[in-house]
């Protein structure tokens, strides 16, 4: 008889775990804001859009970038540590911006004004700690082109 043995879970695997949580939570903020979800963990060949969602204005296309953090039990408070959204470097925000400019030619959006957001959610590893979300809206923004100017090209979603 040959025992099963349960494989524990890596470092990877429990920050995509979370990461995933983060993204849950940070969804159902938006549609409690009046969003309107178009997509989740949309792959392209250059980077992953975490959400994309309509603003609560019918007219914003919104890219959100979500980070996310779980403090430790025994560690410190919330707010004395840096948080999960300042992990959004130069070079993250470089790619973001490439991400939307592709679904905006792809779903030819460029009529319409598009923003990218960052949300941050975090909580304490305690079982009954409620999550701390916060919205940074419109941490880039980008104007509606003229229709005589706007391309297009790719295909779009749904």
């Amino acid at each position: 008889m040959v025992a099963a043995r349960l494989a524990t879970p890596t470092a990877d695997e429990l920050a995509k775990r979370v990461g995933r949580r983060g993204e849950r939570i940070a969804a159902v903020h938006l549609k409690r804001a009046g969003y309107r979800i178009l997509g989740r963990n949309l792959l392209l060949t250059f980077g992953e859009a975490d959400i994309l969602a309509l603003a609560p204005d019918g007219l914003t296309i919104v890219l959100v970038e979500v980070k996310t953090r779980e403090r430790p039990v025994d560690g410190p408070a919330l707010t004395m540590t840096v948080s999960p959204e300042a992990a959004v470097t130069a070079e993250k925000h470089r790619k973001l911006v490439a991400i939307l400019d592709c679904l905006t030619r792809a779903n030819r959006w460029e009529d319409r004004p598009r923003r990218i957001d960052v949300v941050g959610v975090e909580w304490s590893a305690s079982a009954r700690s409620k999550p701390t979300v916060r919205h940074h809206e419109g941490v880039w923004k980008r104007s509606a082109m003229p229709a005589a100017t706007a391309g297009s090209a790719g295909v779009g979603l749904g």
